[in-house]
């Protein structure tokens, strides 16, 4: 029988505010904060992610991982793309582990590069351990997350012992009105993200990846696989930290410090200490703003401003709004019958979006804009 800590002393009512909750490219829900735990060291095996310890996996644990791994997805209602996409990034990680999670001065515990990972690489891919539905929104106030208490006392029950301990070895956050609430619930709420179709889920190897407003990963749910998948946006190097973001980056330091101070944390990363970098991020936001309703005739000028946007954004690292960049300045050059220049920021459109998904929907809307300039350059 699964081990329950559920608190019986339940507040009524909880309502947490409308701020900030959804992420810009990842739709993040709630997430998750720095991740503070006494455990020890590990690498990462995916399936033997609750051992400790930096040894290394034999050949016979290796075999009876995977081969348990593939009947239980050969039972699944899962195709044979997925099947195989799952093997792979599980005997990948388990024979080759490339991070491995130690504490993170000033920030618990965080994951770090063990060899150089090259972007482009998918580092963690990962179904949601728990995914319940998200509370409805009161008007004015916000998410009654207090309701999503009995569904995750029910998921948790139908864990496995080993599976418990993975939840409740994370990080929770607790406001001063909370000191009463269910540890489920304030786990949950502390590293939860989107698992689309109005639902959240917790992914405890993702939950030990630490925020920066610089990011080295992308995050990314796959809606018709079903799992989050974490990739190297940039090239990563052996002893790095890796980060994903978990707000809005488009905002200055103060704003974000204060969106994060929510989590129980303070960002001190390289960007949060330049004032440069504030004023270079509010400028994209500002070419967002006045270029993302496309006029029906476009000038060279506002065509030159697209590809002023994207060196920003390169020069500040911010790889989450690169493919929102790239496809505007290939929708700009397409009025202006510019089909060569449209095509190659299409083309980084589409390699952005193929970092994390090949046939993802955006990487398919990305190939049809493809097709279309194709068929104007052959008519041309």
């Amino acid at each position: 029988m699964a081990r329950s800590i559920v608190s019986s002393n339940i507040l009524a009512v909880l309502f947490l505010p409308l701020i900030a909750i959804m992420r810009t490219d990842a739709c993040i829900f709630y997430e998750q904060s720095c991740h503070i735990s006494s455990k020890d060291s590990y690498q990462s095996y995916p399936d033997l992610s609750h051992t400790r310890g930096n040894g290394t996996v034999g050949p016979e644990t290796c075999l009876k991982v995977l081969t348990e791994l593939d009947k239980n997805l050969a039972n699944t209602v899962i195709d044979e793309r997925r099947r195989k996409e799952e093997l792979e990034s599980h005997y990948i990680e388990i024979l080759s582990p490339i991070y491995k999670v130690i504490p993170s001065p000033g920030r618990g515990l965080g994951a770090f590069a063990i060899t150089p990972i090259p972007r482009g690489t998918k580092i963690i891919i990962e179904e949601p351990l728990v995914s319940v539905e998200l509370p409805k929104i009161v008007p004015g106030q916000g998410y009654r997350i207090v309701d999503m208490v009995n569904d995750l006392e029910f998921s948790f029950e139908n864990l496995s012992v080993e599976e418990q301990e993975q939840y409740l070895d994370l990080h929770e956050h607790r406001f001063p009105s909370e000191q009463d609430q269910s540890k489920l619930l304030t786990i949950f709420r502390s590293n939860a993200y989107n698992t689309g179709n109005n639902r959240v889920g917790l992914f405890p190897r993702i939950a030990r990846i630490n925020h920066s407003c610089k990011p080295n990963c992308g995050n990314y749910w796959s809606e018709q696989m079903g799992h989050r998948v974490i990739f190297a946006a940039v090239d990563i190097e052996e002893g790095e930290e890796l980060t994903v973001s978990y707000i809005p980056l488009l905002k200055p330091a103060s704003e974000r410090k204060s969106r994060l101070g929510q989590y129980g944390f303070t960002c001190d990363c390289i960007a949060c200490q330049s004032r440069e970098s504030d004023h270079t991020r509010i400028k994209i936001s500002k070419l967002f703003d006045s270029l993302e309703n496309i006029p029906d005739v476009v000038t060279k000028k506002a065509a030159a401003r697209t590809k002023t946007l994207v060196d920003l954004i390169e020069e500040e690292g911010l790889t989450d709004y690169l493919a929102r960049a790239y496809r505007l300045a290939a929708s700009y050059n397409q009025r202006l019958g510019y089909w060569l220049e449209a095509k190659k920021w299409a083309l980084l459109e589409l390699e952005m979006h193929q970092l994390a998904e090949n046939d993802s929907h955006d990487a398919i809307n990305t190939m049809d804009l493809i097709n279309s300039l194709d068929d104007s350059l052959s008519n041309s």
